[in-house]
């Protein structure tokens, strides 16, 4: 059975230059395109904290000589993932 050529290869790339005439649409809304790159780099931040705050938990907060410690890791672990949920939920 042969390959059959795929409709999205032969298509034509679109310009970004197609959305030159939503600009001054978009120029209205400065403040909420604004809060939603703040929200949305505020997430990846949170996203990329994530796993270094999990494994800060695990190696340090359960280690036997630093067990007082894992009330704080947890701690700060919860205020990673509140602000992942905050920001994302502001990116909506």
């Amino acid at each position: 059975m042969a390959d059959a050529p795929s409709s999205t290869s032969n298509r034509p790339k679109a310009a970004l230059g197609a959305l030159r005439p939503l600009v001054p649409y978009a120029l209205h809304y400065k403040g909420r395109i604004a809060a939603a790159i703040g929200a949305l780099l505020v997430a990846a931040a949170a996203t990329l904290v994530l796993p270094v705050a999990v494994r800060r938990v695990v190696d340090h907060g359960f280690s036997e000589g630093s067990g007082y410690l894992v009330n704080a890791y947890f701690e700060v672990l919860i205020l990673v993932v509140a602000a992942l949920a905050l920001a994302s939920a502001l990116r909506y």
